[in-house]
């Protein structure tokens, strides 16, 4: 399992990229539309969760929070595994708990004007396990969003055991469970049978945007990664 994964990683690595791949940095979600221009028809444009669709209002509920406890318990010399089961609970409850803001308002009409484009959506978040898919599906319905698709393939739900971890597909939610996004992309693709033409995806980690140019690189496929920086921004002048 662990030496498959290494096989995708490698082969996202090793690669000569022919098609035209860009990363933009941006700090408002409008600013995707102009990069967008009429592209739609077999495009998809891919949206992280946390820190680029919104935040929570718990403090355990945000990245910030996972990633500083995690250093903490990792400088204490604790092992992954006791990190895990440390920190994992305390975020699923909050994840459980917490209400949830946008990070920018004008979220809504960027999804208005890709849906006119006809433009194909999923959302790829490094969450997962089954209390945290739980809890995702609720802060979307709080927030009147929803990204379940109808087009063959993206309509079912996926597993993916051989990542040893809780990762999976449904109702338009890729859920890595910390999985690189570019390998899930590439086992989520593989599974639908289909690769769009195009990929537009925005998140708030720029080794994720560059971990999904790889793999777009490795399966030719025309890419714009946009690195939001809002959140970080705010933080900076806390």
């Amino acid at each position: 399992m662990i030496l498959h994964l290494r096989k995708l990683f490698f082969g996202l690595v090793l690669v000569t990229a022919f098609t035209k791949t860009e990363i933009h940095t941006i700090r408002e979600l409008s600013e995707v539309l102009a990069v967008v221009g009429d592209q739609g028809e077999d495009s998809l444009f891919i949206f992280d969760i946390d820190n680029t669709l919104w935040r929570g209002e718990k403090l355990e509920a945000t990245d910030e929070w996972f990633r500083a406890k995690w250093t903490a318990l990792a400088q204490q010399g604790l092992s992954v595994d006791e990190i895990k089961a440390i920190i994992l609970p305390l975020y699923d409850a909050a994840q459980e708990q917490t209400s949830v803001k946008l990070v920018d308002d004008c979220l809504y009409k960027v999804l208005d004007c890709l849906k006119h484009k006809n433009m194909q959506f999923l959302l790829a978040t490094t969450r997962g396990r089954a209390r945290t898919v739980a809890a995702t599906k609720r802060q979307l319905a709080d927030l009147a969003l929803s990204f379940v698709q109808t087009k063959p393939g993206f309509d079912k739900e996926y597993t993916f055991p051989e990542t040893g971890s809780c990762a999976c597909y449904t109702d338009g939610i890729l859920f890595a469970d910390g999985v690189n996004k570019g390998i899930m992309l590439q086992l989520f693709f593989d599974r639908v049978g289909h690769v769009p033409t195009r990929i537009f995806f925005v998140d708030d980690s720029l080794k994720n945007v560059k971990d999904v140019e790889l793999f777009a690189q490795q399966r030719d496929i025309a890419f714009d990664g946009f690195y939001f920086t809002r959140v970080a921004d705010e933080l900076v002048k806390q």
